[in-house]
């Protein structure tokens, strides 16, 4: 019977709204889900009424994009670690939440915060709806990451995943049939947003040359499991192998400060007559994503989904990932995007593709299994909970 609510429910996509100030509370720890925050909430018509409230990383992120009904959770007083997924927060600190009062909560997955926020709107009647905002199972994350998912799907309605596999798995997993695929709204913002972008704008703030080619590295963070820091020092070694000329951009995730790769980067250079200029771009001051992958000739990733976006806007990623890596998505198994495992390859590989690597698969969504128009999907499906009755 569950199932088939969500299914009509995904149906109603014209259905008249009429919304009190904050009906939907979106939830945003990490980057990845807030991303979708902000592509759902831009241009939204007729928009519900709605409540933006992030913490660490996603705060960053929503100060970035310029986000109207932003609440960050530390004005109200409360504490949250950037760097301790499953810190838990007091008591006391949720009582803090009790201004808000949301018919439909929205939020990631990954952090145990979330699902303590998600919790309390839970006991006082919100429908939680979650969102797996990443492109791979869930046997294949680290634990860390993916420590809390039994839970969620106990508590929430309905969990909306961007593809039919990732929907099975869980499904399958967890004996449920919550998991609905219904796509990935941050991928028709690579494919509406990218074209735009001024590519002349963004190498003069890179301080980069346009005849000389440009490898841009998107960094992750180092987590439990994750193995980030190893991929990290592959890559960086291979650079001193690069027989001719380029520049190199550092892309940092919105939680690195860059403190790690900066310290690895000078100790090569000192190392290496032939070190490449580089540049380390902060999405908050300097280059964002879609202007780093602009430059670019050539692109390395670590377990990121926005290689998996960009690529929708015909931009091409090599993963580089420790051996025996148990990381893997579909553009990986399908050799659209190279996964590499140790330095001699990626040094290989740039050697080769210094000037460019393109792949022109015939269809990423079937290949992909994601479903398309996540943006629309998800938008109708969230008015649709607003109109029904409990």
């Amino acid at each position: 019977m569950r199932s088939l609510w969500i299914v009509l429910c995904s149906l109603f996509y014209f259905l008249p709204l009429s919304a009190t100030e904050g009906e939907i509370l979106f939830v945003g720890y990490d980057a990845g889900e807030t991303s979708i925050w902000l592509q759902l909430t831009k241009g939204w018509k007729p928009q519900p009424s709605y409540t933006l409230l992030t913490m660490t990383t996603a705060t960053s992120v929503a100060k970035n994009a310029g986000a109207s009904h932003h609440l960050d959770i530390s004005t109200l007083g409360v504490l949250c670690p950037a760097q301790h997924r499953h810190d838990r927060l007091q008591t006391s600190d949720l009582e803090k939440l009790n201004q808000l009062h949301p018919k439909v909560v929205v939020t990631g997955l990954y952090s145990t915060p979330q699902l303590q926020i998600a919790k309390y709107f839970a006991l006082r009647g919100a429908l939680v709806i979650g969102v797996w905002d990443n492109f791979t199972t869930c046997d294949r994350l680290p634990s860390e990451l993916v420590a809390n998912v039994a839970d969620w799907m106990s508590l929430c309605f309905a969990i909306l995943t961007p593809s039919k596999s990732i929907a099975t798995d869980l499904n399958t997993r967890f004996h449920s049939t919550k998991a609905v695929a219904m796509g990935q709204p941050t991928i028709d913002a690579w494919v509406q947003d990218f074209k735009a972008i001024d590519r002349k704008r963004a190498l003069k703030r890179a301080r980069f040359k346009a005849e000389l080619p440009t490898v841009v590295y998107y960094t992750g963070y180092a987590e439990k499991d994750n193995c980030y820091e190893e991929a990290f020092r592959i890559f960086a070694q291979s650079l001193k192998e690069v027989e001719k000329p380029y520049q190199l951009l550092i892309q940092l995730h919105p939680r690195s400060d860059g403190s790690f790769e900066r310290k690895t980067l000078e100790l090569l250079e000192q190392e290496t007559e032939t070190f490449p200029t580089y540049f380390i771009s902060h999405p908050s001051k300097d280059l964002s994503s879609m202007e780093a992958a602009a430059i670019s000739y050539v692109n390395f990733c670590h377990r990121t989904t926005l290689a998996l976006q960009a690529l929708f806007a015909g931009k091409p990623f090599i993963h580089v990932d420790v051996p025996e890596t148990p990381y893997t998505n579909f553009a990986i198994q399908q050799g659209i995007l190279p996964q590499l495992t140790d330095t001699p390859s990626v040094a290989t590989f740039l050697n080769k593709h210094l000037h460019g690597y393109y792949v022109n698969p015939h269809d990423l969504y079937t290949q992909s299994g994601i479903v398309a128009n996540g943006t629309d999907r998800m938008r109708g499906y969230l008015q649709a909970l607003l109109t029904q009755p409990k």
